[in-house]
């Protein structure tokens, strides 16, 4: 797959984000993910509508997938970024060059 995002409903990928989904981390003292903890294709893809206004289901809207999902996927960027909501994980994808 190229970097369009074609597969992820128009969704741009970044190179940092291609390396953080498929090159093993460690443990950052700064508390960054460790190798289980990667975001996958999708968490990518929920994780770049954050920074916007869109609301969950508008951003289920646009990558096709039920609200659930969407919810599902928030909690596993959460959970993996070591933060508690939405604007704690932008500004975490920021310092870890993710968006």
């Amino acid at each position: 797959m190229g970097t369009g995002g074609d597969a992820l409903g128009g969704v741009p990928r970044t190179g940092a984000a291609d390396r953080w989904s498929r090159e093993p981390q460690r443990r950052r003292s700064g508390g960054g993910p460790a190798a289980g903890d990667r975001l996958s294709d999708r968490e990518l893809a929920v994780l770049s509508y954050l920074p916007t206004m869109l609301t969950t289901a508008e951003i289920a809207a646009e990558l096709y997938v039920s609200v659930n999902t969407v919810k599902t996927h928030l909690k596993s960027v959460y959970r993996k970024l070591d933060v508690p909501r939405r604007r704690d994980a932008v500004h975490r994808a920021r310092e870890l060059h993710l968006l």
